[in-house]
């Protein structure tokens, strides 16, 4: 079993790298570097909520250049208004907040995804189960 050692985030290089960029509501570390697994060759997760829901292609790849030279790694970029239920749900179970417009917008960010998830959730169940179900069915037929 490998153990990986914690690689350190430069939390202070990456506000200072949002405070630069692009007006948000909101941005959040996660992934790997939130769960204490991140390695030296890992990216970095990064999500974030624009104060602006038009903000434009090119604003959003120079904040993930800025962010990218601040980590001194290569950085994911996710955007929260445009992530699917399961990843919400994922961000808001393990996101460490690199930003905030207000003192609520993370606890506002957690309750919308928790209650989105919670509508998804027996849908996903049922899809994951028919599945199982084929996968299990395919390997009958294969071991015959």
């Amino acid at each position: 079993m490998l153990i990986w050692l914690s690689v350190p985030i430069p939390f202070d290089a990456l506000k200072a790298a949002l405070a630069q960029g692009p007006s948000l509501r909101l941005a959040l570390i996660f992934g790997s570097a939130a769960t204490g697994s991140l390695r030296p060759d890992s990216d970095l997760d990064i999500a974030v909520l624009p104060k602006n829901p038009n903000l434009s292609l090119s604003d959003e790849l120079a904040l993930q250049v800025a962010l990218t030279r601040a980590a001194r790694r290569d950085v994911d970029l996710i955007r929260i208004d445009c992530a699917p239920t399961l990843l919400l749900w994922e961000i808001a179970k393990q996101g460490i907040v690199l930003h905030q417009s207000t003192d609520a917008e993370s606890t506002r960010f957690k309750a919308e995804a928790a209650a989105e998830y919670i509508d998804f959730a027996p849908e996903y169940d049922r899809a994951a189960e028919r599945f199982r179900e084929r996968l299990a069915g395919t390997r009958k037929m294969s071991s015959t």
